[in-house]
């Protein structure tokens, strides 16, 4: 047996866990590591997923580590950090082209944040020249493997839109990540979430009544 594959699972797996929690300890004001690590750990995606999947795990790594660093970049005005952090964007979308869906809310929302005509003209540009990187290094990834020009996020584009062939596999409901997937993913961030929601309003409506 092939022990090498199952022991690069676990470091990654290993590596989503530690980042899950850093993240988590750096945005909230909750600095309980039990705490998130139960949060984590009462997530189906985490404990289903991440051990069986290496593809979806290393893009989901890949996204704490490069958010991570984005987050901390901005906040400390770290030059290195920024770019680090695109190298890590970068990774991530040779790794799952797809990702780049997460990614442009976020662009979206800094660039227009405290809006700056010439600071939103620079942060553009940039933008330009990273998708531009993220394309060819892409591109180049996928014909060094494939020894031929390819490019796996025109590829699936022209299966699943185009060519419509993914319906053979069958079509979900367009409802489905609503009563399904999200459902599911989410177990445990959806209670904490509706226990600390209905225990804040509990506290306002006590304060209320008091006064």
């Amino acid at each position: 047996m092939a022990y090498g594959p199952k022991i690069l699972q676990a470091l990654i797996a290993g590596l989503f866990d530690l980042m899950s929690v850093k993240l988590a300890l750096y945005l909230t004001n909750i600095k309980s590591v039990w705490f998130w690590v139960f949060v984590n750990y009462s997530c189906w995606y985490s404990l289903y997923s991440i051990p069986r999947t290496l593809i979806n795990v290393s893009e989901a790594t890949l996204f704490l580590v490069a958010f991570y660093l984005w987050k901390r970049s901005f906040d400390e005005d770290n030059w290195k950090m920024k770019k680090l952090s695109r190298v890590f964007i970068a990774l991530n979308f040779c790794i799952r082209p797809t990702s780049i869906a997460i990614w442009a809310p976020i662009w979206l929302i800094q660039g227009f944040g405290n809006f700056n005509l010439k600071k939103f003209i620079v942060f553009c540009i940039r933008c330009f020249f990273n998708c531009v990187l993220l394309i060819v290094l892409s591109i180049y990834i996928d014909s060094f493997y494939f020894e031929k020009l390819t490019w796996t996020a025109f590829n699936f584009i022209k299966f699943n839109a185009i060519e419509d062939k993914s319906a053979q596999y069958g079509i979900y409901s367009p409802l489905w990540y609503f009563t399904a997937a999200i459902p599911m993913i989410t177990l445990g961030w959806a209670f904490c979430f509706f226990m600390g929601a209905a225990t804040y309003t509990m506290k306002k409506l006590g304060k209320k009544t008091s006064s």
